[in-house]
């Protein structure tokens, strides 16, 4: 790794990190993550532990289903497999921040995130993202992932918050069919400068190659952030 001499001396050359450098920083942020993860309750939770058949050929999981959830490492391969996919979409200072402005530990906003990932299908959007690899410019995928990367990272941010008494596959089952809904009809919900901003995103989209019920979606990012407040229940 760089001394902080180094380090300045890139900055004052407008450099940053290597590949390499950057490796090194991924894989302690993914081992640190991991390490707080194995020693809480996230790798228990119900929801949570379907993680686990990430790792495993779709054959196996539909024929070893109940053996695998005994695998004596169970645990710790979802754990990883936890740690890796947040890093993998959010970097390697996401849950540093938040740790620094609200004070949660590593493991609540691992929970989260997951929340607020499956809660808005940012998995399957990711998906539609990725499966326009050398059909749209490379500036757009990236960055529409970084539209949906700040969406996530204002509504974790925001369950992190929340003490709704819910469990988290609840908490998904309440909120996921809601923000769909309004992911389908948000252009007929904006108005002012929050529909211009839509309508504009949306048209750079479209005129990309992006389709059109994705590129609604993505230009909506920075509205839907306040769907769950919404859509909260009320006590």
């Amino acid at each position: 790794m760089p001394t902080d001499e180094v380090l300045k001396e890139r900055a004052s050359n407008d450099q940053g990190m290597r590949l390499p450098e950057l490796s090194v920083l991924i894989s302690y942020a993914k081992s640190t993550l991991k390490g707080d993860l194995i020693t809480s309750d996230v790798p228990d939770d119900h929801y949570i532990d379907r993680h686990l058949e990430r790792l495993f050929p779709s054959v196996l999981v539909e024929r070893f289903k109940g053996e695998m959830y005994e695998h004596r490492l169970k645990r710790e391969i979802v754990s990883t497999q936890v740690a890796n996919d947040l890093v993998d979409h959010m970097g390697i200072v996401f849950v540093r921040r938040l740790m620094d402005s609200t004070g949660a530990g590593r493991a609540d906003i691992a929970r989260a995130y997951i929340v607020a990932r499956d809660s808005f299908n940012l998995p399957g959007l990711w998906a539609q993202i990725e499966a326009l690899d050398n059909q749209v410019p490379n500036r757009i995928q990236y960055s529409m992932m970084l539209d949906l990367m700040r969406l996530i990272r204002r509504a974790t941010r925001w369950f992190l918050r929340q003490h709704l008494g819910l469990s988290t596959q609840d908490t998904i089952e309440y909120f996921a069919p809601r923000l769909a809904q309004l992911q389908e009809g948000i252009g007929e919900l904006l108005s002012g400068e929050e529909l211009s901003a839509w309508n504009t995103r949306r048209d750079e989209l479209l005129e990309a190659g992006v389709p059109d019920t994705l590129a609604s979606t993505v230009a909506a990012s920075s509205s839907l952030y306040a769907g769950p407040v919404l859509f909260k229940r009320r006590a």
